[in-house]
């Protein structure tokens, strides 16, 4: 509007006002016409004619091309399409979900399997309380022997000296301060130290599977039971051991226990039932009489110091109230 004013051999000065309105006008009206856009140069930005006017949005009308409008609602359609296959397969298995993002197990739940090796949980064979009456033992299926001072809160592995990791068995001699921990092909190994180290004690055993051990009535005999062999009993701590099966029939022994009266000894077998000593182990008799099922794994003396306790294999559990000479079903 400026250069319309002052074209040459035109000043304001001296020229009426009308000439200088008329002259406003004109270039008002010019301004105007050149703000219209040229309908050629619209239709070819706003078509799919390629050209470098036909993917930016038009700097003359403010319209987004066609093409990049598709383009942005394809982007959303998709993402849109991913999102509802993730919330509908969410909905479906939401157990994916919770394996795929587990959460964080609390320091007091993930404590009792310190020490433990990694992978798939071991099978805890046997368990038994140290002779300082503080720590606590457990043997496992392959994984050796663990020891905890914490009431199992943390468990540290006490293997060394032992050739067998498959531990069956657990039990304080009769010393009272050394440890006899039987296994599947190695035999037994004694430990003066509170399991820190450990050695064999397998003169006189001609089975080293062994099953059990436990001490005998008078507190000074050691018995361990094997898994073919039948029984073995020791009188020095087991620096050696002598056969102790007359009267068993059933040469797979799974469980050796100290009866409730102090003095009678009883021996589970794998199909043979139960038998009874009461004569340190020299001697042994049938013991079955009303047990349904003769594998015998597990016994026990009950709360009351009188009754006796068998598990059996698929015949549930017996109880005796007269030292095994009658069972009565218990479960």
């Amino acid at each position: 509007m400026l250069a319309c004013l002052l074209l040459p051999g035109y000043s304001l000065h001296g020229q009426k006002l009308t000439e200088v309105q008329s002259r406003v006008a004109a270039c008002t009206s010019k301004k105007r016409r050149s703000s219209i856009p040229d309908p050629d140069l619209t239709l070819k930005m706003s078509d799919n004619t390629p050209g470098p006017t036909s993917t930016q949005p038009s700097l003359v009308t403010g319209k987004i091309p066609v093409r990049s409008l598709l383009r942005v609602l394809w982007v959303w359609l998709r993402r849109l399409m991913v999102g509802g296959i993730l919330l509908l397969f969410l909905l479906i298995t939401p157990g994916v979900a919770l394996t795929a993002f587990p959460a964080q197990p609390l320091r007091q739940e993930s404590m009792a399997t310190v020490g433990f090796p990694s992978g798939p949980p071991l099978s805890v064979s046997t368990l038994a309380v140290g002779p300082d009456g503080d720590s606590l033992f457990a043997g496992t299926d392959g994984g050796g022997l663990f020891r905890s001072t914490d009431l199992g809160q943390s468990w540290l592995p006490a293997n060394q000296g032992l050739t067998d990791l498959h531990v069956r068995a657990v039990t304080v001699g009769p010393d009272g301060n050394s440890l006899f921990t039987g296994t599947d092909d190695d035999g037994l190994f004694r430990s003066t130290d509170l399991g820190q180290t450990w050695w064999p004690v397998n003169q006189g055993l001609t089975d080293l599977f062994v099953q059990t051990v436990t001490v005998g009535p008078n507190g000074d005999s050691l018995f361990a039971g094997t898994f073919g062999g039948g029984l073995f009993r020791s009188t020095d701590l087991g620096q050696t051991w002598l056969p102790a099966n007359q009267g068993l029939t059933d040469l797979h022994v799974w469980t050796v226990t100290m009866g409730p009266d102090g003095d009678s000894l009883f021996a589970g077998t794998r199909g043979g039932g139960l038998f009874r000593s009461t004569d340190l182990g020299q001697t042994w008799l049938p013991a079955s009489q009303g047990l349904t099922d003769l594998d015998v794994w597990t016994m026990t003396v009950g709360p009351d110091g009188d009754s006796l306790f068998a598990g059996t294999r698929g015949g549930g559990l017996f109880r005796s109230t007269d030292l095994g000479q009658t069972w009565l079903p218990a479960s």
